[in-house]
């Protein structure tokens, strides 16, 4: 599974659990940092990487369900 992949199925879970749950404080910040845990280490060469995992995070940030 790619990095691309792996971002968008998060987003489509959390959409769907803010759908059933909410949307809460820190929303999305530990998918956020278990995918900087899995892919930081190859985002540190790939711009690319950085970038997606960043776009994420500013995603989570500016969500409003």
């Amino acid at each position: 599974m790619t990095i691309y992949t792996e971002i968008e199925k998060t987003k489509a879970r959390l959409i769907k659990r803010t759908k059933t749950k909410g949307l809460v404080e820190n929303f999305g910040q530990k998918e956020v940092r278990k995918l900087r845990d899995k892919w930081g280490y190859d985002a540190i060469d790939n711009k690319d990487y950085q970038q997606a995992l960043y776009d994420f995070e500013m995603w989570t940030m500016n969500y409003e369900g």
